[in-house]
């Protein structure tokens, strides 16, 4: 596993262990939706498929989701939106 693969997966399991504790005092549907996005793409940088097309897909689905909660919700100054955040912007720089 190259370098940046190596970054992103830690930089996607922080993303995961903050929206797990965002879910535990929060029952917000579109969280848990981001969640499972997260937690796919892990399992598919951890299955080896680093190159493969599933996992390209997956994490562009990552794209997009912080705004997407913004754009939701009332509630800005949550941490995992920062997270999301970085995480993003590994993807948009690992697929160019």
């Amino acid at each position: 596993m190259s370098d940046v693969n190596v970054i992103l997966k830690v930089q996607i399991e922080k993303t995961i262990e903050i929206l797990q504790l965002a879910l535990q005092v929060s029952s917000e549907q579109a969280v848990a939706e981001y969640l499972g996005k997260y937690k796919h793409a892990l399992a598919l940088i951890s299955a080896g498929g680093v190159n493969s097309e599933a996992l390209i897909k997956a994490l562009r689905a990552l794209l997009g989701c912080a705004r997407g909660y913004m754009e939701t919700s009332s509630n800005y100054d949550q941490k995992f939106l920062d997270e999301m955040g970085l995480t993003e912007k590994l993807v948009k720089d690992l697929l160019g």
